[in-house]
C-alpha cells in the first residue's frame, strides 16, 4: 500500500515533470513558429501516473490546463474545460485514465488531440476571444504535426511516468524510510 506522503510527493513530481514538458514544448514552438509550424499537443497532458488516485489526477489536469492556457496564452480556463471534459469521457467510456491505459491507446490520443484542436480552431473563429485566427491551411498543417508528436512521445511519456512515479512512490516509503 502506497503511502499519503509517497502519492503527494508523486503529485508533486508530476506536476514539475508536467511543467517542464510545457517548457521544452514551448521553446520548440518558439523555435518551429519561426517556420511558421506551432505544435499544441494537450492531450499526452491526460496521462497521469497510475499510481495517483481519480481526484488527483483531475487536480493533476486541472494544474495541466492551467500551465497550457498560461504557455499557449489561450483564455484561462478554456484548456482546463476541454482536458477535464475528455477525461471525465475518457474514464466513462474507456476507462483508461492512467499512464498504464494510454501505453496500448494511442490512436485515442490522437483522436483527443485533433478533437481538442478542432475546439481551439473553432473558438479562435470568434472575434470576441482577441485569439489570432487560424487559417484553415496552418490548422491543418499544425494539427498533422501536432499528430505526429503525439504519436512519436505519448508512449514514452507514459512509460517514463510510470516508472518515474513508481521509483518515487517506493523511494518515499514507510518501509525504505524505516530501513535507513
Amino acid at each position: 500500500m502506497i503511502s499519503h506522503f509517497s502519492t503527494y510527493l508523486v503529485f508533486l513530481a508530476t506536476l514539475l515533470f508536467f511543467s517542464v514538458l510545457i517548457f521544452i514544448i514551448s521553446t520548440m514552438n518558439s523555435t518551429l513558429g519561426q517556420f511558421g509550424l506551432f505544435l499544441f499537443i494537450p492531450a499526452v497532458f491526460l496521462i497521469t501516473p497510475s499510481t495517483l488516485s481519480k481526484k488527483l489526477s483531475f487536480s493533476l489536469i486541472i494544474f495541466n490546463g492551467i500551465i497550457l492556457d498560461y504557455y499557449n496564452m489561450l483564455p484561462l480556463g478554456l484548456s482546463v474545460f476541454m482536458l477535464i471534459l475528455c477525461y471525465i469521457l475518457i474514464q466513462e467510456n474507456f476507462h483508461l485514465s492512467k499512464a498504464s491505459g494510454f501505453m496500448n491507446s494511442t490512436p485515442l490520443l490522437i483522436a483527443l488531440n485533433c478533437f481538442l484542436c478542432v475546439a481551439l480552431f473553432t473558438v479562435t473563429k470568434f472575434d470576441f476571444l482577441a485569439l489570432s485566427s487560424w487559417q484553415l491551411l496552418r490548422f491543418l498543417t499544425d494539427s498533422l504535426a501536432s499528430s505526429i508528436v503525439v504519436y512519436l512521445c505519448s508512449k514514452p511519456i507514459a512509460l517514463f511516468l510510470d516508472s518515474f512515479t513508481l521509483k518515487i512512490s517506493t523511494i518515499a516509503s514507510p518501509n525504505s524510510l524505516s530501513k535507513e
